[in-house]
């Protein structure tokens, strides 16, 4: 029901939405997109599959929030001191990542010296203005700590791509990944989300839905870490119904997304 709700997501009262995949039979062996939704005047949401083998049809009061739900606790705000990182601290990215001091100030990235953390702004898709939160990572001992600020809005990091580098093709994407080093080197080429963990709400799916409506991207690609494959056939086939283009991009070295050559990237959807 999650997914129905989902898909009227957006559709004015009295208004057809046709051509999805099917949420129950997946539109079959030749991915017919032959599910529609209707919203009535009171809000009340129809579906049909129109699949000879399916058939599936009925109706689902109320929409989906597109928020998530709140905490009781209250919200964790980060308050420590921060510098601009080092020379020394961007030669580890480089070395490591490949990622170049512009692509480290775009992202935001800072150092906390009392914590000794490196800090990870949380954005929003709307503004690089807006803070959800921060993530801090010591990348010697491989501690993670997050500060999620605004409970209301998805825990995840947005990236967009950059548009200042030479070269780039003129073409549209969006890569999914986990953690923020590999979304920062995917803007290389494609627009990036990273999920900061394996856990995939409705709020986080349907921020990437309306992402990709308002920009007119058609193609999205889930590149989860080499030790995650099955968690990403798991959500690809709960949310290919949803997240219209969604396919699985697996690593091509066995590794994540951060440690890819620029042509690696850059084949995501070829």
């Amino acid at each position: 029901m999650s997914d129905i709700k989902l898909l009227a997501a957006g559709v004015p009262p009295g208004q057809t939405k046709a051509g999805n995949a099917c949420p129950f039979c997946l539109g079959g062996v030749n991915r017919d997109k032959s599910f529609s939704v209707t919203k009535s005047e009171s809000g009340e949401i129809l579906y049909k599959c129109h699949r000879a083998k399916c058939g599936e049809g009925g109706k689902v009061a109320g929409l989906i929030s597109s928020t998530a739900p709140m905490d009781k606790k209250p919200p964790r705000i980060f308050r420590g001191n921060t510098t601009f990182l080092t020379d020394v601290q961007m030669g580890f990215f480089y070395n490591r990542f490949g990622l170049t001091a512009n692509e480290l100030g775009r992202a935001g990235l800072l150092y906390c010296p009392e914590l000794r953390q490196i800090v990870h702004p949380v954005r929003s898709p709307q503004s690089v203005n807006n803070m959800r939160g921060v993530i801090l990572r010591d990348y010697d001992n491989k501690n993670i700590d997050g500060y999620r600020e605004k409970e209301q809005e998805p825990w995840q990091a947005w990236y967009l791509k950059d548009l200042s580098r030479t070269g780039r093709p003129e073409r549209s994407g969006l890569v999914i990944v986990e953690d923020q080093v590999s979304a920062i080197k995917a803007t290389r080429f494609w627009d990036a989300v990273a999920l900061l963990n394996m856990t995939i709400t409705v709020d986080k799916v349907l921020e990437i839905k309306n992402f990709c409506e308002r920009n007119s991207v058609k193609n999205i690609a889930l590149c989860l870490d080499s030790d995650a494959q099955r968690n990403a056939i798991e959500f690809a086939q709960r949310w290919q119904s949803i997240l219209e283009g969604l396919q699985v991009h697996f690593s091509p070295n066995n590794h994540d997304l951060k440690y890819w050559q620029e042509n690696e990237i850059l084949s995501i959807f070829e």
